[in-house]
């Protein structure tokens, strides 16, 4: 190969060598001054004079004095001709400030936009997506409840779950120590009409001490007193603050002034403050007004009404495990004091669990977050993988110029560092445009309705985040730049220095290492594809589920009627059962008149919503003990015609069967039960009456007799994921009374948002005063029971899918670099008569043992971390073999085709071309 004379710089720097051994001048004497004049002219194009200027100091000072201290080494014995002749020298202050450094990497990387550009944004994709997990972690798991001295606050309820009734509470307050404070809370619907349209608002009834538990303080007027629980009190109450914003645009004046609640006229006692959250709050159901509960109220004197929330906060001295053991010494004496609504099925006494309000608000969401964060790690490691495969191709190329710089002068930890500054400076730009992302993906949760995660709404992008952000970036960059940075530390001079030389040692290692990194990309991806795979079947099958009814054309509107507030159980309108049952009769009945209705039906509370619907009690048939407990629903006639259900057997509800039922006739208790028509699901039939011998049978309560007119399929009234459970339906009249809940659900054959408007106005032509929530379809229903499996699945499932396009691109990636280092080889080969098929199968074998590699190291890690998944998937096992077979075969799939493409390159070159390249 030829070459052109040598310029001036070449000349006067192989000048500046005779400060160098002869022979160090004879071995790379002519090729650094070759290299020395390139640099000179990249320098003068990318600095002008100002760097050619820096570039001359630097090199006279490092020649002479570094050749001078190299003769003086060598004539020195004791020190052996094979000792680093750059160990432990003393370098000027200059070559390790961070100025230079930074100099240095903005124009190293200006001279490769792509591979600059490239890194970016593959660090951004694994940054930006650990910020927005980490950040969603940090607001709900780490910080602090946002209440004075939070640690202290602790929740319990009774039994698995339950809440507690009203003589539980008291007789803790009365006879624990434990707590310094202690306070309840329950919710409900009110109904606001004295002013502007009606609008149902949701109320927390609350004891004395609730606001001084949590450090409430108003923004005007005062909170609630002792005097305001005080049975004749005046009717009171304490409004939110975004109500008071929002209905009355932040008046003072509504302070002391008079609203009416359900047909109760109250007084206004003030507004909380703006930062106030209750614990419903934190959960993004914030209450709207509080007002006093009485707790010496007799209707609510029943030791198997559990509606209460308790909070406490513990007393100084006491600890969680002290006021543990005082509330199992009371559940103790409670259980035998009242064994009948303190003991479970088996005769265990209820007792009192405590936790602390933060696990309490944060438990159930603890683990998926958790896990999400451990699915973002997994993708930032490919990431960083991908990364540090394209800096270990880049250090091939850049062979020469590190050479260069060593024999400069430049020792092995100044390379070092001058390549991990590049990397960081990477990590940092790529840090910087994931923090964006993390923004936009945060407001982009409520498009996945990220239902369900407490202090969802307070979750943002803060300094705290950003401090993280950085941190994550400078490790990635430190990840990804550590090991290419050290193999290209390692360049030999001499070889590299020579033009055209192989150095297939540094090559060997550089090709086992980018090896390693496509392999690691694989199976990280393998994981984290395979979760994905696991929650996404099972979210497929959760949909599947048989939901009991047909939802199509189902439209469904909720209402309340009365109230539990203000020291009744049913105050204001529709107090009485006539005054209910008169009103859902000729709403119904109007609903039906409208054209294209095929079935309307009412209920206490409609199947998929929220919460418990309706109440349990235990059943047996007549002369049996072999009792279970069963779910009553109290529903009108064609409400089952209306949802959709299955007959099974029997027929549905009747008009008829909606008349109050006579007592019945025989045995001691029949002057305190009642006769009613039941339909029940199959569950119930099956577990005692198996031979399907069932209609006409009874079934015992402790209130009715169940006369059983038909047999209706499974409906999962609590969710598509809801275990099996006994139901029965009643008729509505006998107990629609107690209950303020009414649910109508209307089947017809037309436009649903018409229906909806028609629904509204039907509502108002019978009480122009009554709320109304939207109409909202069955489908709709039914899907919200599904958004939490949905919003972890689909999240979880783009993660996965990031990870596999860095997994196909790395791959392919490092297979057209290896082809490209190899393409004298293969140029050889073709002209000595190999098969252009054969050097395919080299070329694709290889990928091939990568990837079968990958997919086993994969295959093993998610086996260890399925287990993880347990409590998140539905009707499959977390080693599912479909799943681990259809994704590991999709991912090696994925991974022929990209090692495809190298190959067919490598088998079409012409050898003529690739050899006069060379």
């Amino acid at each position: 190969m030829t070459r052109t004379s040598p310029s001036l710089a070449e000349r006067l720097y192989r000048s500046l060598l005779l400060a160098y051994p002869a022979e160090f001048r004879r071995t790379v004497g002519c090729e650094a001054a070759h290299a020395f004049g390139r640099l000179h002219r990249d320098e003068w194009r990318a600095a002008g004079l100002k760097g050619l200027m820096v570039l001359w100091r630097r090199s006279v000072l490092h020649v002479i004095g570094y050749g001078l201290k190299e003769r003086w080494e060598r004539r020195r014995p004791s020190l052996g001709r094979h000792q680093d002749p750059h160990h432990n020298r003393q370098r000027p202050p200059q070559m390790l400030g961070l100025v230079p450094n930074f100099r240095y990497v903005v124009r190293s990387l200006a001279r490769t936009p792509a591979f600059s550009l490239m890194a970016i944004l593959i660090v951004a994709l694994g940054v930006g997506a650990t910020t927005t997990i980490y950040s969603v972690v940090d607001n709900v798991l780490l910080r602090p409840l946002p209440y004075p001295d939070p640690q202290e606050l602790v929740m319990f309820t009774k039994g698995e779950g339950g809440s507690l009734s009203i003589p539980d509470f008291r007789d803790i307050y009365d006879q624990t120590d434990a707590f310094a404070s202690l306070a309840a809370w329950t919710d409900a619907d009110l109904d606001l009409t004295n002013e502007g349209i009606p609008e149902r608002l949701t109320v927390g009834r609350v004891t004395a001490e609730f606001f001084s538990v949590l450090g409430a303080s108003p923004a005007v007027g005062r909170l609630f007193t002792a005097g305001d629980f005080a049975p004749g009190a005046n009717k009171v109450v304490v409004v939110d603050h975004g109500l008071w914003q929002r209905r009355w645009g932040g008046d003072p004046a509504l302070v002391g002034s008079a609203v009416i609640l359900d047909g109760e006229t109250v007084t206004v006692l003030g507004v909380l403050k703006r930062d106030f959250q209750s614990p419903e709050g934190l959960t993004g159901n914030e209450l709207d007004v509080w007002v006093p509960f009485d707790l010496t109220a007799p209707e609510w004197q029943h030791r198997n009404l559990w509606l209460l929330s308790p909070i406490g906060r513990l007393a100084p001295g006491a600890t969680l495990a002290s006021a543990q053991a005082e509330m199992d010494a009371l559940a103790e004496t409670l259980a035998v004091d009242h064994p009948v609504n303190n003991r479970d099925r088996d005769g265990r006494a209820f007792y009192f669990p405590l936790v602390p309000l933060h696990e309490a608000m944060v438990g159930s969401v603890a683990q998926p977050l958790y896990v999400l964060l451990g699915a973002v790690g997994l993708l930032l490691l490919i990431a960083c993988a991908n990364v540090a495969n394209l800096f270990l191709a880049r250090g091939t190329d850049r062979e020469r110029e590190i050479a260069l710089r060593s024999a400069l002068g430049a020792g092995r930890g100044r390379i070092v560092q001058q390549l991990l500054t590049e990397s960081v400076a990477l990590a940092l730009l790529g840090g910087a445009l994931g923090a964006g992302i993390a923004v936009v993906s945060i407001r982009m949760f409520g498009v996945f309705d990220a239902v369900g995660i407490p202090r969802m709404s307070d979750v943002v992008v803060d300094w705290r985040v950003l401090l993280f952000t950085v941190a994550l970036s400078t490790l990635t960059g430190v990840l990804f730049g550590l090991i290419p940075a050290l193999q290209s530390a390692q360049t030999d001079i001499c070889a590299a220095l020579q033009e055209g030389a192989q150095n297939a040692t540094a090559g060997r290692h550089r090709a086992k290492l980018r090896n390693s990194f496509v392999v690691a990309e694989i199976a990280l991806a393998l994981m984290l594809l395979i979760g994905a795979g696991l929650l996404f079947n099972s979210f497929l099958r959760l949909r599947s589920v048989d939901p009991g009814v047909d939802p199509d054309d189902v439209t469904v509107m909720s209402l309340r009627l009365g109230a539990f507030d203000f020291g009744s159980i049913a105050s204001g309108r529709y107090s009485t059962e006539g005054e209910r049952i008169q009103f859902t009769n000729d709403l119904l009945e109007t609903i039906r008149a409208f054209p294209n209705v095929q079935a309307a039906g009412a209920t206490m509370r409609m199947p998929f919503g929220s919460g418990r619907c309706c109440w349990a009690t235990d059943v047996a048939p007549s002369g049996s003990e072999d009792s279970v407990m069963a779910w009553m629903h109290p529903v009108t006639s064609a409400f089952m015609e209306a949802l959709g259900a299955t007959l099974v057997a029997g027929r549905f509800h009747v008009q008829g069967d909606m008349a109050a039922p006579a007592p019945s006739g025989g045995g001691a208790d029949d002057d305190q039960q009642r006769t009613v028509a039941a339909v029940i699901n199959r569950s119930l039939a099956e577990r005692h009456w198996p031979d399907g011998d069932v209609l006409g049978r009874e079934l015992h309560t402790r209130s009715y007799i169940l006369s059983i007119v038909g047999v209706v399929d499974d409906i999962r009234h609590f969710g598509l994921d809801s275990p099996e459970q006994f139901d029965a339906y009643l008729p509505y009249a006998p107990d629609g009374a107690f209950f303020p809940m009414l649910d109508v659900a209307v089947r017809s054959s037309g436009d649903s948002d018409n229906l909806a408007a028609a629904l509204r106005q039907a509502v108002w032509r019978v009480d122009p005063e009554l709320p109304v929530s939207p109409p909202h379809t069955m489908n709709d229903r039914i899907s919200g029971t599904i958004t939490t499996p949905r919003f972890y699945s689909m999240l979880l499932a783009a993660f996965a899918a990031v990870a596999f396009l860095l997994a196909a691109s790395g791959i392919a990636s490092s297979m057209l670099y290896s082809v490209g280092q190899r393409q004298r080889e293969l140029g050889i080969r073709l002209a000595l008569g190999a098969q252009r098929r054969s050097l395919m199968r080299m070329v694709v074998g290889k990928g091939v043992l990568l990837t079968a590699l990958g997919l086993s190291v994969g295959i093993g890690g998610a086996f260890a971390l399925s287990r993880v998944l347990d409590s998140f998937v539905f009707g499959i096992s977390t080693t599912d073999p479909m799943t681990f077979v259809a994704v590991s075969l999709l991912l090696a799939t994925v991974a022929m085709l990209a090692c495809y493409l190298p190959a067919r390159k490598a088998a079409g070159a012409d050898p003529l071309e690739v050899l006069r390249a060379e």
